[in-house]
């Protein structure tokens, strides 16, 4: 029944009576008496609905587009379900109800034609409850009476009414309280012309950072907010950080007068009452300056300084050294534009990130320093979204990146940190929602923080207006890829307005965030203070503590949306399926029967990501190793080549003191080794030689095939004590710097240069692309004293290369042994 209408007043949205009859024989009952039973037994009813199911749709009702497209422009269709409203009325649609748009617009009086396209723009749909009197029949002491002899209606129908409204806003989201995070407001510190926050969680201090030409660093305590000092910079402040200890403030400022050029300045903020002390002044890019994209440091949780220098085309890094005065870079990595921007560090200090144009880049910043770090490159999923914010997760397991599409969306991607063949996978959202969008063409994304343990993303954004605000958006990392409809918190939080810079302590309890203010109308700058609390799953049932679910002004239940109707009416009438939206703002009743099914889902499939860690459990017993075997010995973890496969190449190591590069072949060790003994009487002291220990062979004579025989004699060479970088998968190394020994992580093995033939297949069957290494493990030492050295395990384990007798990962071994593997350098010959 659609429309329907009804004059009897509706039970009350309320408690259930708790007076209900008490039956007796020859009791007397009246019209009284009946109205009180059906009271109690329907308020009962409604009550267990409300407080035990909820309210929105449990089934169906689903709004479709009208088959017939000519009538796209009038009707649509509502499908047959069920629905529980707030007060725990059932609405039941049994058939589908073809909704009539003109209609419904009519007795409102709307003419779309009059209504400006800026105006009303959205068309929500929505089912009430309703009742309606039939059967009318004779009523003796009736009040409202159909005739001069009275009559009342013998039954009530319940039925529905479809809901027609035209919003200029969208519905408020019906949840306020975002789930799993809530963000409350403690305090604003109040400061005109706020642009940066640091916090400094070992001393407990925060730096605040004004954008006057003549920059002044305020400086507060976290537990009371109280102002410790006022550092006066007397140039323009750009940018700054803080050492992990606390002691140094690392600020990027102008030349003083006149302002062409950048510094890099160490300030000691050890005693804040005294006057803050410079200990270093390093000169970082010259005129003009870029006041849009100029410079930015951060430091690492090691205490290294990094500072990307967009018009400079570099990034640059210092060691510790650097706030004791020394000017001279650990290294540097060059960027191919001047439009780089949005550093950001793994806490695990593994991982460096920028943003270049439309892609993310990556660096391994653990390189050995003999060699140069390889650049990486992370594209997004669509490559016409541009990249804009970076942050990394405090378990340096997930990057978070704010784009903007060509259509003006501001979007977030997530990508996993892994170190696998397939390093950064993005992680996909699913079909149901391409795309996370985090704010529309007006808004403005000003910064992006990572929650320690990565779930929670939170968005710092700001309108276009001329009074432009703040908000902070909160994304659930884990929906994701699973449930992308609701990754996007419903929930906005509102912080000072013009919004610079927005900064999570590193326990994740507390976001500040920085402002400029507004002068039209008056609203104070500063940084806002804000308490972030996480709830654990477990947490969510004891909700119920704070009190029963209030119901909204509007009793019906939210089914669809057209976003922009009246603006596409004006082009386009006809209202299709790809208009209507019907998830985003209807409420949900979900079934037992569903609840089992999502249930059996996640058990059968092993759906969910990999949870924390749980606690150790007590140690077991010790037993008995068994004869030979030893845990902890060292092993071969990396080598330069592919066991039994052709189209290898030699590794290029860089030899130390400028020596340049000479081709090679590495084998590198889980712990240092042995590899050159200084009061070894050999000539070089190598404990690791190449005619003995570490061989690499060729064949003598392919023609001796022809009687049958292959022999293979150890060529001549030196081993050099190397550090290597690896690829992704960990197990292949790649390059290798000369070190200075006698320890090592890896061995190199040199040829000597009267060896010209390598690498040439020379005359018809010949096999001199054909390398056999042989490595002797009982002569390759863990420790330089001679008490403590063990020899290292020199299984290379089954799961790694098809030699060995031990699982992968095994923790015990035997000493010694001979690790052979083969390879051909370029394509394998036939035989």
């Amino acid at each position: 029944m659609e429309n329907v209408k009804h004059d009897q007043e509706c039970t009350e949205c309320d408690f259930a009576t708790d007076e209900r009859l008490n039956y007796f024989t020859g009791q007397f009952l009246a019209e009284r008496d009946f109205r009180a039973e059906q009271e109690y037994q329907i308020g009962k009813h409604r009550q267990h609905n409300r407080y035990l199911h909820g309210y929105g749709t449990v089934c169906g009702l689903k709004l479709v587009e009208h088959p017939n497209s000519d009538c796209r422009d009038r009707f649509v269709i509502l499908e047959p379900g069920l629905a529980l409203d707030c007060c725990g009325r059932e609405i039941v649609v049994k058939e589908k109800v073809y909704i009539d748009l003109v209609k419904l617009f009519a007795a409102q009086n709307i003419d779309l034609n009059n209504i400006k396209s800026e105006e009303q723009n959205h068309l929500l749909f929505s089912l009430c409850y309703e009742e309606c009197k039939t059967e009318f029949v004779p009523a003796l002491y009736s009040e409202c009476g159909c005739d001069e002899f009275g009559c009342d209606a013998n039954r009530i129908v319940e039925g529905f009414e479809v809901k027609l409204q035209l919003l200029k806003d969208l519905p408020k989201p019906l949840h306020e309280e975002p789930d799993g995070v809530s963000l409350d407001w403690i305090t604003t510190l109040s400061l005109d012309n706020a642009v940066r926050v640091v916090i400094d969680a070992k001393e407990e201090r925060i730096y605040v950072l004004t954008s006057a030409e003549q920059g002044q660093i305020l400086v507060y305590d976290t537990k009371h907010h109280c102002l410790l000092r006022a550092i006066d910079i007397n140039a323009r402040v750009v940018d700054l950080a803080v050492s992990p200890d606390g002691k140094y403030l690392y600020i990027i400022r102008g030349k003083i007068e006149p302002e062409t050029e950048y510094f890099l300045e160490v300030l000691n903020v050890q005693n804040l009452s005294n006057i803050p002390v410079p200990v270093n002044k390093l000169p970082l890019s010259t005129d003009p300056l870029n006041f849009d994209n100029p410079p930015q440091v951060v430091v690492a949780s090691d205490g290294k300084v990094y500072v990307l220098d967009p018009k400079e085309q570099k990034i640059t890094i210092w060691n510790t050294d650097i706030n004791t005065g020394v000017g001279v870079p650990a290294s540097q990595i060059s960027t191919t534009n001047t439009n780089s921007k949005a550093i950001a560090i793994s806490s695990d200090n593994l991982w460096l990130f920028w943003i270049e144009e439309n892609s993310i880049k990556a660096i391994k910043i653990n390189t050995p320093p003999s060699l140069p770090p390889s650049v990486i490159s992370i594209s997004l999923a669509n490559p016409q979204d541009n990249p804009l914010l970076l942050a990394v997760s405090g378990d340096s397991k997930r990057l978070y990146v704010v784009a903007i599409a060509t259509s003006g969306d501001k979007k977030i991607r997530a990508f996993r940190i892994e170190e696998t063949l397939a390093s950064f996978p993005e992680i996909k959202p699913s079909s149901v929602s391409p795309n996370i969008v985090i704010g529309g063409s007006t808004d403005t994304p000003i910064a992006i923080a990572a929650s320690p343990s990565g779930k929670w993303a939170y968005i710092l954004l700001k309108d276009n207006s001329s009074h432009p605000k703040g908000i902070i958006k909160v994304v659930d990392g884990d929906k994701i890829a699973t449930d992308p409809t609701k990754a996007l918190l419903p929930a906005v939080f509102s912080v000072v307005s013009d919004p610079q810079d927005l900064v999570l302590e590193p326990e994740g309890n507390r976001l500040y965030v920085a402002g400029k203010g507004n002068s039209l109308p008056p609203s104070c700058g500063g940084v806002s203070v804000i308490d972030v609390k996480e709830t654990q799953c477990s947490e969510l049932i004891w909700r119920a503590l704070e009190g029963c679910p209030e119901c909204p002004e509007d009793n019906c239940v939210p089914l669809a949306i057209v976003e922009n109707y009246v603006k596409n009416y004006q082009n386009d009438p006809k209202i299709t399926n790809a208009r209507i939206e019907n998830r985003k703002f209807r409420p949900l009743v979900t079934s037992t029967e569903t609840l089992k099914q999502l249930v059996m889902c996640a058990l059968e499939t092993g759906g969910g990501t990999k949870g924390k860690e749980g606690s150790k459990g007590d140690p077991g017993v010790k037993g008995d190793q068994g004869e030979g075997l030893e845990s902890g010995l060292t092993q071969i973890k990396a080598l330069s080549w592919n066991h039994n496969t052709d189209m290898n190449s030699l590794v290029n190591i860089t030899l130390k003191n400028g020596g340049g590069e000479v081709p090679g072949i590495v084998i590198a060790f889980t712990k240092p080794v042995l590899v050159s003994d200084p009061s070894s009487p050999l000539k070089p002291p190598n404990q690791i030689d190449a005619d003995h220990v570490f061989q690499v062979l060729i064949e003598h004579d392919p023609k001796l095939r022809d009687l049958g025989v292959v022999c293979r004699c150890p060529i001549k060479g030196r081993i050099l004590p190397v550090e290597v970088q690896v690829d992704i998968s960990g197990k292949l190394i790649t390059r290798a710097g000369e070190v200075t020994g006698p320890m090592a992580e890896a061995a190199a093995f040199i040829f000597d240069p009267k060896f010209s033939k390598f690498g040439s297949q020379g005359k018809e069957g010949s096999r001199i692309n054909e390398i056999w290494v042989r490595l002797h493990g009982d002569f390759v030492l863990d420790n330089k004293d001679p008490k403590q050295a063990r020899a290292i395990d020199a299984e290379f384990v089954r799961a790694e290369l098809p030699t060995g007798d031990r699982r992968r990962g095994s923790q015990v071994g035997i000493q010694g042994g001979v690790f052979e593997s083969w390879f051909w350098i370029g394509k394998r010959p036939e035989e």
